[in-house]
């Protein structure tokens, strides 16, 4: 178990008001943890009595970074390690005003207004607030939560660091209608692959444009952007100029937030992914809003996901952020509704990037020599796109007929339109036409240079549940390269072979590993095989 995902599992157990065991405490003990993970790990430690085991690891976390101490101190008597006597030691942390000054509204629960975050952002993306420090203030947030109005306050703060691309009104669109939707986090969730080009390639008389924003490194279910640079020359649109002409001239244009649209989003993207700090709700909301604000379509779908395998746990929490984000759109002029999807199962049969790219193209038409992958989750994954892209098209234009509209949703599937279009688009965005090519005719060439590891059940029962959040972590945080901020970004991954309720028999096969030969050198294929029986719980 590396460093990054005992921390993960750490987070879990401590937000979760659970402890953290011996055995997890002497790993992370153990470890190298960077500043941002000592932080995080601090700050949730502080907000209740330790264990012994747990008073060791605060004492390791304060010893390799002294100015810790100063944080806790600043947030007594709520936050506090009383087995800690603070020394007059570093104050580093406690040197930006700005820093302290929202660490204290945060504890005591303050309004924090629009400025003060304005100052916070720009302190960190201009390197002088460093990610220690804004680890603890996404901590923070993540267990004091923030008001409504300063949740609004932070949205329009992170969409200031950067400029508003709005495309609308542009000549170069002749009055065609931008439509996006955009996903909370999932895992094995590929819509957001998908439906870019089946909006523009169904209902072809609609004068539909599709301008998606995508996200990278969401936690242990990974990003559209990981997916998507599976993809060798795969480049993103990061102009005003550039998603125009791609609008214009192929119908979709795929985005994310750059150095000039919201790059404080970018910035705290991936650190929110290391601190476990991406299911706070205000945070959810203040990052998918500030992207859609900064660069706005006409009308936007968010799909909200909520489970045991979602950042969002209950049908209430998701209506809470489906809401919020609908009216922060609404407010500036964009149409925008939210659909609900309760997340107990992976959409698909696959995790990670690669893989999952090839499922992607499989639900398109795209047939594989060798890969052959279970044929209930193609279906689910359909229906779900058909369902989403159907709820998209009916609100935007309600004069429509809409079963003649799903007919043609249905058709584009059948006939080879869905993934024509797809290949454009991967051609558009910069891949070659060689490599495009194979892939749409042998989705398996996605998976060269990975090495197959069958996984094979030990015993016979019914699978009764599946930890997808740990086959998550296994993909996104222990099969990642050295060094690497980005979960997923050696494009390994898993395929299951099973689903809940099915009956198993020893000798089974039930998933394959694909992973990389750098994984094979620090990892045994007994402990990967192990690894992944864990999280599949036959009885």
């Amino acid at each position: 178990m590396n460093a990054t995902i005992a921390c993960q599992l750490a987070y879990q157990h401590l937000d979760a008001s659970d402890r953290v065991d011996e055995d997890l405490c002497r790993r992370l003990v153990a470890a190298s943890l960077e500043a941002y993970q000592a932080a995080a790990l601090l700050l949730r430690l502080a907000r209740r009595p330790c264990t012994n085991a747990e008073q060791d690891l605060a004492r390791r976390l304060t010893n390799e970074h002294p100015s810790l101490l100063s944080v806790v101190a600043l947030l007594s008597p709520r936050f506090s390690l009383p087995f800690i006597t603070p020394s007059d030691g570093p104050q580093r942390l406690l040197s930006i005003s700005i820093f302290t000054t929202v660490m204290r509204h945060l504890v005591h629960r303050y309004p924090i207004d629009r400025p003060m975050f304005d100052e916070l952002l720009r302190a960190f993306l201009q390197g002088h607030l460093p990610k220690m420090h804004m680890a603890c203030v996404l901590t923070l947030i993540m267990s004091e939560g923030l008001s409504p109005l300063s949740t609004e306050h932070l949205t329009q703060a992170i969409v200031a660091t950067g400029e508003t691309v709005d495309i609308r009104p542009a000549a170069e669109l002749r009055g065609q209608r931008v439509l996006r939707r955009y996903p909370t986090g999932g895992v094995s969730d590929k819509i957001a692959l998908l439906m870019p080009s089946l909006l523009v390639a169904s209902n072809c008389h609609l004068p539909v444009k599709s301008c998606f924003l995508v996200g990278r490194a969401l936690g242990f279910t990974g990003g559209t952007w990981d997916k998507l640079a599976a993809i060798p020359g795969f480049t993103f649109a990061r102009s005003a100029d550039s998603v125009l002409q791609l609008l214009s001239t192929h119908g979709v244009a795929m985005c994310t937030t750059t150095e000039t649209i919201a790059p404080a989003d970018r910035e705290l993207y991936l650190l929110r992914s290391e601190t476990g700090t991406i299911a706070s709700m205000p945070l959810v909301v203040s990052s998918v809003a500030s992207k859609h604000l900064a660069l706005p379509a006409h009308r936007i779908l968010f799909d909200v996901r909520y489970g045991l395998a979602a950042f969002l746990e209950t049908h209430s929490d998701a209506q809470s952020v489906g809401a919020a984000l609908c009216s922060a759109l609404h407010a500036a002029g964009t149409a925008a509704e939210a659909a609900y999807y309760r997340n107990e199962h992976p959409t698909g049969s696959t995790i990670g990037s690669a893989l999952e790219m090839a499922e992607a193209l499989t639900i398109m038409g795209a047939r594989s020599q060798w890969l052959c992958f279970d044929q209930r989750a193609i279906d689910t994954q359909r229906d779900l796109l058909v369902a989403q892209t159907l709820t998209l098209l009916c609100a935007e234009f309600p004069e429509e007929d809409p079963m003649a509209l799903k007919a043609d949703i249905v058709a584009s599937f059948q006939d080879g339109r869905l993934l024509a279009t797809f290949r454009t688009m991967l051609l558009s965005h910069g891949s070659s036409a060689a490599f495009v090519d194979s892939v749409c005719h042998r989705p398996e060439s996605l998976l060269k240079g990975l090495s197959l590891i069958p996984v094979h059940s030990l015993k016979s029962g019914q699978l009764k549940s599946l930890d997808q959040m740990g086959l998550g972590r296994i993909v996104n945080f222990s099969w990642r390269p050295p060094g690497s901020m980005a979960p997923g970004a050696n494009h390994a991954g898993i395929q299951l072979h099973v689903q809940c309720g099915d009956t198993i028999s020893a000798g089974d096969n039930i998933a394959d590993c694909y992973v990389s030969l750098p994984i094979l050198q620090s990892l045994s294929e007994d402990q990967i095989r192990s690894d992944v029986r864990n999280c599949l719980h036959i009885h």
